[in-house]
């Protein structure tokens, strides 16, 4: 996922979510590289957003209707990025301002109808006063299958990243590091672009968003950063940590720290998964678990996404869970209060 498109899932936090659906976040941390993304969220303002879209929910009329405007926004910008990817090259260093004019907006909007399904299935489980019917259930279905990322990355990108290489001599894989704010400026000729800056956020990029206020932070800088405002707040009590509900349940088990790869073979079913983060190669681990903590992550993250399809009581972002606890502890998972408490 590229900085470029991950930006516009950042921006809509504060204002957009606050103009369309009257909640919004303020504070905001998205960080990470070409190949890998954690995010942060204030976990009252998440549980603040959760309890808007309960209210929303209770009139299942006016819920169908936002979730079939998230599938028709999210059609309306997959057709103009096609239509943009389909003019020939000259055409399109022609129209990229035009284009922009009319993607900007759109995209940034189609985050906010976004974020609004993604906490609906976590907003609404285990709530009585919330009956979805079934053609909601239908359409949440259906828009959990979107990729809001995959067609900006695979289609758009690759066509601005051309006209760039035209008139800069960035190398080609930098372009998913530029801002959308900076790409747009740069398009009307009033930004610069910075190929050291890039090469930056390639490695590490921090968007930070505190009372509203945005940063944008790289290298070094966005690691500094993010440790010293992840590590100002102790999630522990000694014997136990808070996180972020992810999936909600009850369990109790022993714990399994997961650092390495190498590690995989001592885990078995029923433990407690307890990892700084989850990859891909995690999956077997996942099944396998009784329940899922981690470190890091955001309610988009791996772990989170998983814990909900395989209904994994899971935890995210305690910060320290890998180190509170150890191999064969024996804890209690309360992730209906999102703690987890060694016995």
């Amino acid at each position: 996922m590229s900085l470029f498109a991950i930006a516009y899932s950042f921006e809509c936090h504060h204002h957009r979510l606050k103009e369309l659906f009257g909640f919004n976040c303020k504070n905001v941390i998205y960080t990470g590289d070409e190949k890998m993304l954690v995010s942060y969220k204030d976990p009252e303002e998440l549980e603040a957003m959760r309890s808007a879209i309960r209210q929303k929910a209770k009139n299942q009329d006016v819920f169908v209707e936002l979730l079939q405007e998230i599938l028709h926004r999210l059609n309306y910008v997959q057709h103009i990025v096609k239509e943009f990817s389909s003019l020939p090259g000259h055409e399109q260093e022609k129209k990229v301002m035009i284009f922009f004019e009319t993607f900007h907006p759109a995209y940034e909007t189609y985050w906010a109808y976004h974020l609004f399904q993604f906490l609906s299935p976590d907003a609404l489980e285990g709530d009585k006063k919330s009956i979805i019917s079934p053609k909601a259930k239908k359409l949440l279905t259906e828009c959990r299958k979107t990729n809001p990322y995959l067609f900006i990355d695979e289609i758009l990108l690759p066509c601005l990243a051309n006209i760039i290489a035209k008139r800069e001599k960035t190398a080609k894989e930098l372009e998913g590091m530029i801002y959308p704010q900076e790409m747009y400026d740069y398009f009307h000729k009033t930004f610069v672009l910075d190929p050291k800056e890039l090469e930056k956020r390639k490695e590490c990029y921090a968007l930070i968003m505190i009372d509203g206020r945005k940063t944008i932070f790289s290298g070094q800088n966005a690691r500094e950063r993010v440790l010293e405002l992840v590590e100002n707040e102790d999630n522990s009590k000694g014997q136990e940590v808070k996180g972020v509900i992810a999936w909600k349940g009850k369990v109790t088990g022993r714990v399994r720290i997961i650092k390495y790869k190498k590690d995989f073979n001592k885990f078995e079913q029923g433990d407690i998964l307890v990892t700084h983060m989850t990859t891909t190669d995690f999956l077997p681990l996942i099944k396998k678990a009784a329940a899922i903590i981690t470190d890091e992550g955001g309610i988009g993250c791996h772990a989170a996404i998983l814990s909900r399809e395989l209904k994994k009581p899971c935890l995210i972002g305690t910060k320290c869970a890998t180190q509170v606890f150890k191999d064969d502890d024996l804890v209690r998972v309360d992730a209906e209060k999102g703690i987890v408490k060694k016995l």
